[in-house]
């Protein structure tokens, strides 16, 4: 199943963890999952705890990534930019 965005999806993922299902929305959505409905996907999960899982993949923490190095870029301007006192 998919949730449409405009032109993005977002993927609903089925797993199984010792004979028990899951389900869970992917955390980011994008137009590559437009035809990958029933495909077989890699799933992370807390061994402690399944049901908190999330895609394997780069694709996942593309958007951590980006803000953590904007943010970042914003303390190494805080410190190289001139005060103005």
């Amino acid at each position: 199943m998919l949730k449409k965005y405009e032109n993005a999806y977002r993927p609903k993922v089925e797993y199984t963890v010792d004979g028990q299902k899951y389900t869970f929305w992917a955390s980011s959505a994008g137009s590559g999952y437009k035809d990958k409905v029933g495909s077989k996907v890699k799933v992370n999960y807390d061994p402690r705890n399944p049901s908190k899982a999330w895609l394997a993949g780069k694709k996942e923490l593309l958007f951590p990534a980006i803000m953590g190095i904007c943010g970042l870029i914003a303390i190494a301007l805080g410190f190289i930019a001139p005060s103005k006192r």
